[in-house]
């Protein structure tokens, strides 16, 4: 058969847990149902097919930034990188576990990690934040 769903939009803010009543929902469903087929049947049973939420929370106090590692950035290794079909650049690889808070590189450079690889291009530049996200400025 055939589906007959109407979205129903319920903007609702409290510090109070609790969604609005049945009586308020089925009136909003009824009045989107009044808006799309011009007419309501108040005899009707309303069904409820899915609720979806939207939560925002403030962040509050955090658990701090990740510990920072010690020393100066060396890369693991210089090896030659293609960025264009001309020439190959020699480009130093860093280990981004390796990268301390504060780090400013500037490319070309290549960042690995277990599950990506950052490249910086040529005259890009990449800073390590206290958080330890790579921001990089192209």
């Amino acid at each position: 058969g055939q589906n007959y769903e109407l979205p129903v939009l319920i903007n609702y803010s409290s510090q109070v847990p609790v969604l609005p009543d049945q009586a308020t929902l089925i009136e909003a469903f009824f009045k989107v149902h009044q808006r799309s087929y011009g007419y309501v049947d108040r005899k009707a049973p309303v069904e409820v097919m899915n609720v979806r939420l939207k939560a925002v929370l403030p962040l509050g106090q955090t658990a701090g930034n990740p510990k920072s590692p010690q020393g100066n950035a060396q890369p693991e290794v210089i090896q030659d990188v293609w960025f264009t079909a001309e020439t190959a650049s020699q480009t130093p690889v860093y280990r981004r576990d390796r990268l301390p808070a504060g780090t400013k590189l500037t490319g070309p450079a290549i960042i690995t990690q277990f599950d990506a690889t950052t490249v910086v291009p040529a005259d890009t530049t990449l800073v390590v934040d206290d958080a330890l996200n790579l921001i990089l400025d192209l």
